[in-house]
């Protein structure tokens, strides 16, 4: 699946999951989303995701930016990833990806984030 359409798909999918939108519901935040060349900032708000805005990006502030390859991020989206693909942090760890800026949302926020990055696995699911 073409990464555009997996995050034009992202806030409905979001926004669907009354458990993710709970454990966010005091988050609002800007924040960065880089797959190769791809970038898109990911505007939330009480938890729900208004906004997806795909790069450039020119003069769009955000607070922290999550930013890995392509092949990284697909692997992280496969339905059971490898080890040190599973997790945003592992893959930060092993150096496969890089997490930038004011990571306090993220940190605040962590079991939200994590749950958003991986909604693209249930995604492409639902597309097969």
């Amino acid at each position: 699946m073409e990464i555009d359409t997996i995050f034009e798909q992202l806030p409905e999918t979001a926004n669907a999951c009354a458990g993710l939108v709970r454990a966010g519901r005091h988050c609002d935040v800007e924040f960065l989303i880089e797959i190769g060349n791809h970038a898109f900032q990911i505007s939330v708000q009480a938890g729900r995701v208004i906004g997806v805005h795909p790069g450039p990006l020119k003069m769009r502030a955000w607070r922290f930016a999550i930013r890995a390859g392509e092949t990284a991020w697909r692997e992280f989206w496969s339905p059971v990833p490898r080890p040190g693909f599973n997790d945003i942090f592992a893959m930060a760890s092993r150096g496969h990806a890089k997490i930038e800026g004011d990571t306090g949302p993220l940190l605040e926020h962590l079991r939200y984030f994590k749950e958003l990055a991986q909604l693209p696995r249930s995604i492409q699911a639902q597309a097969r």
